[in-house]
């Protein structure tokens, strides 16, 4: 039975770090909900590996200069998406540029 439940946990774990919802791994397995929940921390652990490389993978793309990349992570993360009007994408109030020094010469 021990083997029984490590084969049925390794599946559910590739299968979630994969991609797939609860609901496709209960369908695939042919396992109720109740059975998948007892290996909710394996979900949750593999969840978290697939948002970890997803995250690894785009920073490769855009540190090679993938140009759709560099704009997604810029948005997301540094906050540089702009709409009209004055707001970013999340629509905080976006501070004016500095002024640069004129040149001299």
């Amino acid at each position: 039975m021990r083997e029984m439940d490590e084969s049925l946990e390794k599946q559910i774990f590739d299968l979630a770090l994969g991609g797939s919802t609860n609901s496709e791994i209960c369908d695939y397995l042919e396992i109720d909900r109740a059975e998948l929940e007892r290996y909710a921390k394996g979900l949750i652990k593999a969840r978290a590996r697939r948002k970890i490389s997803l995250r690894m993978e785009q920073t490769k793309a855009a540190t090679k200069g993938n140009a759709s990349m560099l704009a997604l992570l810029g948005k997301n993360e540094l906050g540089q998406g702009r709409t009209s009007g004055g707001t970013s994408a999340a629509g905080k109030a976006l501070r004016p540029e500095p002024e640069l020094e004129p040149k001299v010469g």
